[in-house]
């Protein structure tokens, strides 16, 4: 055993030395290049799209386009959609007008943020000069909740960051850099979407303005659905466990699904005695991937105590069966 210690502590040893003679051998233009290709290469960030418009720097990014009117996206794989959380911090340069903005998208379904998608983002300037929380249906936007006009009316830094809650309630704050305390811009209920691949930034701007915007300290953290990890006839909860307690934490059973095609189906939940508590879905339509909530209440309303539970989801056609599954899991009282 100590022949065998002694020489391992020989090879590595021999193996520093050696790498220390190969970084000295190195010129020293060559090991600047290398570094700065390790803080600049988009890809450390898993950005895609229009990544030869930007400029990566630490954790920012700057727009750094050619001098022309056009629009310019990044965007990241992302599936967070309740009980989320986004942070950015932005710097304008130049006060935003409707040729001049920046979207901050949330929530999408697609990759490329300059084409038809479904999801939700934070509008940044515009023609209202505020801040303003919209969703895309395909190629059309709509504004759900917005703040005061004329809030970035000018050159500034600030942060926003919003929040979507388990039931689908959104707010949005922002807090500009002079400013002691954050302000709430937006804040309503919106559950037209709950599905997302994908988050990131598009910036449209003039030929004036093509190195006018700038990120940095982006985060997100939340529920998250990750439907690729999972083959189409697979139905998995995103917890085994759920507390509907009031504490305000993992109140509900998230039932998720994959189907291979829109089906039709029955989703019922069923004690250890084989009693049916409730019917979440009754011969319902339901589109290929998906989730369904249950608050841990009975068909009267009554809140069931701890215990084991099962779901059975049941999807077919007029044809024929899909899928039919049953997962057990748990209610659990703090």
């Amino acid at each position: 055993m100590a022949l065998s210690k002694t020489l391992h502590i020989f090879v590595l040893q021999y193996s520093l030395k050696r790498s220390l003679s190969c970084l000295r051998s190195l010129e020293m233009r060559h090991i600047q290049a290398l570094f700065l290709f390790i803080l600049t290469a988009p890809y450390l960030y898993a950005w895609h799209g229009d990544v030869d418009k930007f400029s990566f720097s630490s954790d920012t990014i700057r727009l750094n386009a050619p001098a022309e009117t056009a629009e310019a996206y990044i965007a990241d794989t992302s599936s967070v959609v309740f009980n989320a959380y986004w942070r950015c911090t932005f710097r304008f340069d130049y006060a935003p007008s409707s040729s001049n903005y920046a979207k901050w998208y949330l929530m999408s379904d697609s990759e490329n943020l300059t084409e038809r998608l479904n999801g939700y983002y934070i509008r940044i300037g515009h023609t209202n000069k505020n801040i303003a929380l919209c969703r895309q249906s395909g190629s059309n936007s709509q504004v759900v909740a917005q703040g005061e006009t004329s809030r970035i009316n000018e050159p500034c830094t600030f942060t926003i960051s919003a929040l979507r809650s388990e039931a689908g309630v959104w707010q949005v704050y922002s807090q500009i850099e002079a400013e002691p305390d954050s302000t709430l811009e937006a804040e309503i209920q919106e559950n037209t979407f709950d599905h997302a691949t994908h988050c990131g930034f598009m910036f449209k701007y003039t030929s004036t303005r093509s190195h006018a915007f700038s990120a940095w300290g982006f985060s997100r953290t939340g529920v998250s659905f990750d439907y690729d990890a999972h083959p189409a006839g697979s139905v998995w909860l995103l917890s085994d466990i759920f507390t509907p307690d009031g504490s305000g934490e993992n109140q509900l059973a998230y039932i998720c699904y994959s189907l291979p095609e829109s089906s039709t189906a029955n989703v019922y939940i069923f004690n250890t005695n084989g009693v049916l508590v409730k019917r979440l879905a009754n011969n319902a339509m339901l589109p290929p991937v998906g989730f369904i909530t249950w608050d841990g209440k009975s068909e009267r309303n009554l809140q069931m105590p701890p215990g084991i539970y099962v779901v059975l989801f049941e999807a077919f056609t007029s044809e024929r069966v899909i899928l039919r599954r049953k997962v057990p899991f748990v209610i659990s009282l703090k």
